[in-house]
């Protein structure tokens, strides 16, 4: 039996996972503070092993915009493979493989100055098989209810991309 505390929303009695106002419990596949330092799998990187809040030289990147970005991307990725794992009974695993990247990092790299991840918009998991991404593709009301993205999968390898920021095509899956 779920234990009765207060909704953080509305501040009412909560005895389940929902509540009347619309809030609903939502599992962190993805906390901020991996969403942040998830650019780098260099162990002798200065972010490695750091706190968000500290990493590195790129701490000073991390503007008020990204940080509402990051927050808005984590509850709809969060509350969307919730929702599927709820229905579904089984457990979702996830495996993050690329969040924050910061500009001054993207260019050391040749990487796009321009890409979602600088901002905070972006989001790549490890999807070896193409499950979640099959998974998804299946459940495409749900990504499209949050207003959500997913670069198709012929321009990924091994991971799925998404994103909050809808592509010009207003496409849910799209080509890069």
């Amino acid at each position: 039996m779920d234990k009765c505390r207060l909704c953080p929303s509305c501040s009412t009695m909560l005895y389940g996972k929902r509540c009347n106002c619309g809030y609903t419990d939502i599992k962190e596949f993805i906390t901020e503070d991996m969403y942040y330092r998830c650019y780098t799998r260099n162990a002798n990187h200065p972010a490695y092993n750091s706190d968000f809040r500290d990493i590195g030289p790129y701490k000073d990147e991390i503007t008020p915009e990204i940080i509402a970005n990051t927050k808005d991307l984590l509850i709809k990725v969060n509350s969307l493979f919730t929702e599927l794992e709820g229905e579904s009974g089984k457990e979702i695993k996830i495996i993050l493989t690329s969040g924050w990247r910061p500009q001054i990092y993207s260019k050391e790299l040749g990487l796009s100055l321009g890409s979602n991840h600088c901002f905070g918009l972006a989001v790549d998991i490890a999807d070896i098989q193409n499950l979640k991404y099959k998974l998804l593709e299946k459940h495409l009301e749900k990504v499209k209810s949050r207003t959500l993205a997913l670069e198709h999968k012929s321009a990924t390898r091994s991971w799925l991309h998404i994103q909050s920021r809808l592509p010009r095509s207003g496409n849910t899956i799209f080509y890069p």
